[in-house]
């Protein structure tokens, strides 16, 4: 009811007149409630930077310890640290099913960002595995799946917090899932180890490899166990690489941890094994990765 409205009905049935704060009251209680959601302030440019910089330093180690590889003497973040990020800044990451387009030879799978407080999509991306990859098509299924699911979460996250990842340890906003592979097809970043001459004359002596910084720890998972035998002054030697889905071949001369390997290679699905390795330089400048522990078998 309008005030005028009002007015002429107080007049016609010789009621006082109310006061003005008796009109509001009615408006407020006649009139549909109108609900006023507050407005934040805006973060500033500083503040933003200030609730990264606590962020970086309660992630640093943590990231440094398990997502961070080493590739061509250079560090690379894996999707897991990005997955890391993500969550601390309030964001949950998701990835669909996988998809395969046979007209361009390629199985794809979108990954999602999502606001954890208001439930909205803020942000996707798209993962690939082409046909051409042998490394891929000749493992189990699960692998190629997870490999094309880990693709499109590693680039939504460096898409979004790959600036980040430089401020957490890594040499590159490049997530070490695009890197995979690379490492054996182009020259080591370090500079070779010069040769030594022996007091032999024309006779070098060899490079000895760089020793490993100590013993990492990591959870893989196995896609495939190759073989290798061989002899050396006069010892025969065998020696199995533990390939990892991420694409790492990791060196052990112990049957067993092969055949653990294998086993899980061979299985529809597993959640992993946790592992310790040591990382050294050969002498050709390639990195080399050695288990001394799979998970709890004894050495």
């Amino acid at each position: 009811m309008c005030m005028d409205a009002r007015l002429d009905l107080f007049l016609m049935k010789g009621w006082q007149m109310p006061n003005t704060n008796e009109i509001e009251l009615m408006d407020a209680v006649h009139d549909p409630v109108v609900q006023q959601t507050e407005v934040l302030p805006p973060v500033t440019p500083m503040e933003r930077i200030e609730r990264n910089r606590e962020m970086i330093s309660l992630l640093a180690p943590q990231v440094q310890k398990a997502h961070l590889v080493s590739m061509q003497g250079k560090s690379y973040m894996c999707v897991a640290g990005g997955i890391a990020v993500a969550n601390a800044l309030g964001y949950a990451i998701s990835v669909g099913d996988v998809e395969y387009e046979k007209t361009e030879g390629k199985y794809k799978a979108q990954a999602t960002m999502t606001d954890v407080n208001t439930g909205a999509a803020v942000a996707t991306a798209w993962g690939y595995v082409f046909e051409d990859e042998s490394r891929w098509m000749k493992g189990p299924k699960f692998a190629l799946y997870s490999m094309t699911q880990t693709r499109a979460e590693a680039k939504l996250c460096r898409a979004n917090f790959g600036n980040i990842y430089t401020l957490l340890g890594a040499s590159s906003d490049t997530p070490a899932e695009e890197m995979m592979g690379v490492e054996q097809s182009s020259a080591p970043a370090a500079a070779p180890v010069q040769q030594q001459s022996s007091s032999v004359e024309g006779v070098k002596a060899p490079r000895k490899p760089q020793p490993a910084e100590g013993v990492l720890e990591k959870t893989i998972m196995v896609s495939n166990v190759e073989h290798k035998q061989g002899s050396t002054n006069g010892s025969d030697w065998q020696l199995w690489l533990v390939v990892s889905t991420d694409g790492d071949n990791y060196g052990t001369f112990d049957e067993k941890v092969a055949s653990a390997a294998r086993t899980m290679a061979q299985s529809e699905e597993h959640d992993g094994v946790r592992i310790k390795y040591t990382q050294t330089t050969n002498a050709k400048g390639y990195e080399q990765l050695r288990i001394t522990e799979w998970d709890c078998i004894p050495f």
